[in-house]
């Protein structure tokens, strides 16, 4: 599957994550020794799209 974004919309994207990550209730409520599925496969995801935006940033200057 592939996905066209612009990079506002990807930025958007990081931020939201980087949100959810933040707040995440799991974590809270168990604690950084207990791992979640969700919130690993999230800091995944959101390190793809870091890496995408910075290559975006770098190819736009």
């Amino acid at each position: 599957m592939n996905l066209q974004l612009t990079a506002a919309e990807l930025s958007l994207l990081v931020q939201s994550l980087k949100h959810c990550l933040g707040t995440c209730k799991h974590a809270s409520e168990q604690g950084k020794d207990h791992p979640c599925d969700s919130c690993d496969a999230g800091r995944a995801l959101l390190a793809k799209l870091e890496g995408v935006l910075k290559q975006t940033s770098s190819q736009g200057a």
